[in-house]
């Protein structure tokens, strides 16, 4: 393995396969989620779920402290900041409450350990036509990124769930799924409430 991996588990089932996974391999790796400060209740309490119960380590949350100085810290507080809602042309939230903040954390462990991090994230082929396209390894200036679920079905990944005895995010049980639009490079935003590219339903 090139480097301990930096995993990034958004509490969506292709990022919990994914740790799921990197556990089934014996591979030591440090899980973080990207917080929007205004993510679905279940999901937050999901992720102590895999926090307690299944990854048995601490999940390191981190956010863009710039928009983390009010009550309404996160989303809300973004949108007041640019005086504009995300579009399909300008996704504003992503880039600045996910990406952002995990290019720092990048940093950070890079300065840390004195070698470029591997970013571990749960996105497969057949998702969407943008990700068919992607390999499993990417190099980046700030971690080389890894899709180790990259040629994985949906099977594959209810599979896994079974065979750990592990439980789905339980909004997944009541309708809501994530947009094959989206294309991100992060993984699945799931959970997110009113991230009308995030969810297909709410």
């Amino acid at each position: 393995m090139l480097f301990r991996s930096v995993a990034n588990v958004s509490g969506g089932k292709d990022s919990t396969a994914m740790a799921l996974y990197l556990m089934d391999l014996g591979l030591d790796f440090d899980p973080i989620f990207c917080d929007t400060g205004w993510e679905h209740q279940d999901t937050y309490a999901y992720l102590d779920y895999l926090e307690s119960v299944v990854l048995k380590k601490p999940i390191r949350r981190i956010k863009n402290e710039k928009f983390f100085k009010t009550d309404q810290g996160g989303y809300q507080e973004m949108v007041k900041h640019t005086t504009f809602f995300p579009s399909g042309m300008l996704r504003t939230c992503t880039l600045q409450l996910k990406v952002d903040p995990q290019l720092a954390y990048m940093d950070e462990v890079r300065a840390l350990h004195h070698k470029k991090p591997v970013s571990a994230v749960g996105i497969r082929k057949d998702e969407s036509q943008a990700r068919s396209t992607l390999g499993e390894f990417e190099e980046k200036d700030e971690s080389t990124i890894w899709r180790p679920l990259i040629d994985w079905k949906v099977a594959d990944v209810v599979a896994i769930h079974k065979r750990f005895n592990v439980a789905p995010n339980p909004l997944y049980t009541r309708g809501f799924s994530r947009s094959e639009e989206h294309t991100s490079e992060l993984q699945s935003r799931f959970g997110i409430s009113y991230a009308v590219f995030c969810l297909k339903k709410k």
